[in-house]
């Protein structure tokens, strides 16, 4: 069997791909590329998508692909260990989802860097000696917003509200990516569900220093109408970096745009944002990037100095000043 993947207007660089295909094809083989004789795995899901990662290709060009192996090991590896789900790459652990009650809701911790170093702050999970100690909602990853019906389902004061974890549709591991889809009800702080929530998060396998999470999240007004209130206080994705990444310390926040820093990112609307600066000696950052598809696209960003990350397209009137 043979694929041709031509890159379009654009240059591709990991861009991963999935392509409907009914062939009797093995769970997981390798694609071999005409020209340079490169492997690159590939893996089928159950909806009958094949899907691998292209590491690069120039715009306008093409690549010529052929199957040539099945049977390979298993390189992202999810594996559910009572209310934490532990993410490994090549067997060395990436990251962990935890569920547990004790949190308003559910956040990755750690997010390890490539060379195994946490890129997010440990507070509140751990105490760590020289890290900021704010903000004790700023939970490593997670999904929050301050206003769903009134309701702040994104700090941790007095009568907030919680995500509650009810079940997961899958965890899966596979040679080229692995995910999970999660079920959950958004709720006040007497347990009312305002809203349900379908989370699917999918970790990739990249032939590089690079690594990659994408998240699509899903709302479901399930009770009632819902509005998701116009306040600075949420991220559809929300992360707190390194405390030795927060821009007061010497970290950058950068946008699409060319902004620079705070004063040039926050409120501002962009494709993408990217925090970076140096952890023990080492230059590394993060990027969030917004889907085209995306309501508002491209997003507004709440990036602070002190280390919040967040995409938000709801805080209209903060953002703009314009109330």
């Amino acid at each position: 069997m043979r694929f041709k993947v031509r890159a379009g207007p654009h240059r591709r660089l990991f861009c991963p791909l999935e392509i409907e295909d009914s062939s009797d094809l093995p769970n997981s083989f390798l694609l071999r590329d005409e020209e340079s004789g490169a492997l690159l795995p590939a893996q089928r899901e159950e909806s009958g998508r094949i899907t691998f990662i292209i590491p690069y290709l120039e715009r306008g060009d093409e690549v010529s692909l052929n199957v040539v192996k099945d049977g390979l090991e298993e390189k992202v590896e999810l594996k559910e260990k009572g209310d934490v789900v532990e993410i490994k790459l090549g067997g060395k652990l990436f990251t962990s989802y935890h569920i547990n009650a004790n949190s308003p809701r559910p956040f990755l911790y750690p997010l390890y860097a490539p060379g195994q170093i946490p890129i997010t702050r440990s507070f509140p999970m751990e105490d760590v000696e020289g890290e900021s100690k704010d903000h004790k909602h700023h939970r490593s990853v997670w999904v929050a917003h301050g206003d769903v019906n009134g309701v702040d389902n994104w700090s941790e004061e007095t009568g907030h509200g919680r995500q509650v974890h009810r079940f997961f549709k899958e965890i899966k591991s596979g040679i080229v990516r692995g995910s999970m889809r999660e079920v959950l009800d958004w709720v006040d702080s007497g347990g009312k569900k305002v809203l349900e929530e379908e989370r699917e998060i999918i970790f990739y396998n990249l032939s590089s220093p690079i690594r990659m999470i994408d998240f699509r999240i899903v709302f479901y007004a399930s009770e009632e109408d819902v509005i998701f209130g116009d306040t600075k206080e949420g991220g559809m994705i929300s992360l707190r970096v390194a405390s030795e990444l927060e821009g007061q310390r010497g970290g950058v926040i950068e946008n699409s745009f060319g902004g620079i820093g705070e004063k040039e990112s926050w409120g501002k609307k962009a494709h993408w944002c990217d925090y970076w600066g140096y952890i023990k000696g080492e230059k590394l950052g993060v990027a969030i990037l917004d889907h085209p598809s995306n309501l508002r696209h491209p997003t507004y960003w709440h990036v602070r100095d002190y280390g919040l990350f967040t995409a938000n397209p709801f805080g209209v009137s903060y953002f703009t000043n314009n109330p």
